[in-house]
């Protein structure tokens, strides 16, 4: 009788431990989701290494506090203190510099904005290719910008509309707007000789009398999480 009442704590014994282990692990693995797609405070930095292909690191690499950073479209984790190798990351931040976070996608309403850079490597800039390697019409100059239009035919039934001008270094700037369907403008200028920038703004907030204020703001701001002399 003892001997089957000690077995009997003893298989309960095991079912408890066996429950425990199980609770450990998804306690583990909560506890790394949260980690990843929930940073304490987003403060901790990040760095990001553009430089693949470039002879030299210079201008390629970035500092940025993670509550910046979107990690789902990085191609590589993000982790404090080993640069993440990638040809392409994605930011996001408010006008007055503080950081847009968030799982749930960017809000259509939002006054955030959504940087995209990318390492052209050998590849044209879109901000070059978009006038000259597409059969774009010239309309007319309006806010010190020349506006072309595209005519997508009946590939989609809209017409795309690009303002374009050369800011303060001469290099070329276009403002994109894919059409009635889309409700975002897409500014596409080079941050350096090799790295593009893409930015994307509401319609709504940033009409066209803003694109060079925004051009010039977006462009410092993220100027300031290059690193100098890397």
């Amino acid at each position: 009788m003892f001997s089957k009442f000690r077995r009997l704590k003893i298989k309960h014994y095991l079912i408890l431990v066996v429950v425990l282990l199980l609770l450990i692990q998804l306690g583990r693995a909560a506890y790394f989701v949260f980690k990843q797609y929930y940073p304490p405070d987003g403060k901790e930095i990040i760095t990001i290494d553009l430089s693949e292909g470039a002879a030299n690191k210079e201008g390629f690499i970035f500092q940025i506090p993670r509550a910046y950073l979107m990690d789902g479209y990085l191609d590589s984790p993000l982790s404090v203190g080993n640069p993440a190798k990638v040809s392409l990351f994605w930011m996001g931040f408010y006008p007055n510099g503080d950081p847009y976070y968030t799982l749930k996608g960017p809000k259509h309403t939002d006054k955030h904005i959504d940087v995209l850079l990318v390492n052209k490597g050998n590849r044209h800039m879109d901000s070059e290719y978009l006038i000259k390697g597409q059969k774009v019409h010239w309309v007319r100059q309006e806010l010190g910008m020349d506006i072309y239009e595209l005519d997508y035919g009946n590939k989609k039934p809209t017409i795309a509309r690009f303002y374009v001008y050369q800011d303060w270094q001469h290099r070329q700037v276009v403002i994109e707007d894919p059409g009635t369907w889309s409700y975002k403008y897409n500014i596409y200028r080079p941050l350096t000789k090799k790295i593009e920038l893409n930015a994307l703004i509401d319609k709504k907030i940033y009409p066209p009398q803003t694109f060079k204020a925004m051009d010039r703001k977006i462009l410092a701001f993220v100027q300031t999480f290059q690193v100098v002399g890397s």
